[in-house]
């Protein structure tokens, strides 16, 4: 099962805040949520998130896909780290710069008639 960290807006009109919630990602779009890791508001300046930080990390340990504004709150809170790069795949080649052929020289019997 896919699981993924995402934001779900609640609130009311013009009085929003966010949940960070994980979801099947098969039924996202059904809302049936797996767990609520914690709520981040929006309207306050100097309101932070309030996350439950070990099950962030088991989650992400798990192989959890972020979502991109998920992935802003998480690194705010100091709970995401970018995961190392992986090496390229054997079927896929690499960009590499390519050679610059020689120039061909005129043939130098052409010159010595002109």
């Amino acid at each position: 099962m896919a699981t993924a960290l995402r934001l779900k807006r609640t609130g009311t009109t013009k009085r929003p805040f966010y949940r960070l919630v994980v979801i099947d990602q098969a039924r996202a779009n059904k809302g049936a949520i797996i767990e609520n890791l914690g709520v981040v508001p929006v309207l306050k300046a100097g309101d932070e998130a309030r996350l439950d930080a070990e099950r962030v990390r088991h989650w992400l340990s798990v192989g959890s896909i972020v979502s991109e504004s998920a992935r802003t709150v998480l690194k705010k809170a100091g709970l995401y780290t970018a995961p190392a790069p992986s090496k390229p795949k054997a079927g896929k080649k690499t960009a590499t710069p390519a050679k610059a052929a020689p120039a061909k020289a005129a043939p130098a019997k052409a010159a010595q008639k002109a």
